[in-house]
């Protein structure tokens, strides 16, 4: 599922994303609920699921080298920050590695709209038919995870 990366940790022999669901409120994506294996309390936040509800992020830039009053509609991750910081202050930040962040280049002064996919992938089934799915955004070569799990038991996961 693209976890690649060359951080000297070891890498886990199994992925788990916990169940959530969410509250009685109007947005379902903020009002999630998460079942997770930490004893943190409410509001502390978790990095224990792929809910829709807890990849969804907001960023903001002001300055002169961004547009005023912009709503990017492509996808972001704070990947991106670092490079686009580079690039306005001129400076050459080549990737270490397979894993790196894109320039922000539509929410410049100048900038273009940029090209971006919604794409949906899943496994083969198990035995009992059930499936993980994984929801993500492509920009070029780079990935951005909106939502993984099983149908129902992740907020914001949309099935194929």
């Amino acid at each position: 599922m693209n976890l690649v990366g060359s951080a000297k940790t070891p890498a886990p022999s199994i992925y788990v994303s916990f169940r959530s669901f969410a509250g009685d409120c109007e947005n379902k994506l903020q009002c999630g609920v998460g079942v997770h294996d930490t004893g943190g309390a409410t509001g502390q936040g978790s990095h224990g699921s792929l809910s829709r509800a807890e990849t969804r992020n907001f960023m903001a830039a002001i300055g002169p080298s961004f547009k005023s009053g912009y709503a990017d509609p492509a996808p972001i991750s704070n990947a991106d920050i670092a490079p686009t910081l580079a690039h306005i202050a001129g400076i050459s930040m080549p990737a270490k590695g397979k894993l790196k962040g894109r320039v922000i280049g539509e929410a410049l002064v100048g900038g273009l709209e940029t090209d971006f996919v919604h794409k949906t992938i899943q496994s083969v089934p198990a035995e009992n038919g059930a499936r993980t799915i994984l929801n993500f955004q492509q920009v070029g070569e780079q990935r951005y995870f909106d939502a993984a799990g099983f149908a129902g038991k992740a907020i914001g996961l949309t099935p194929p």
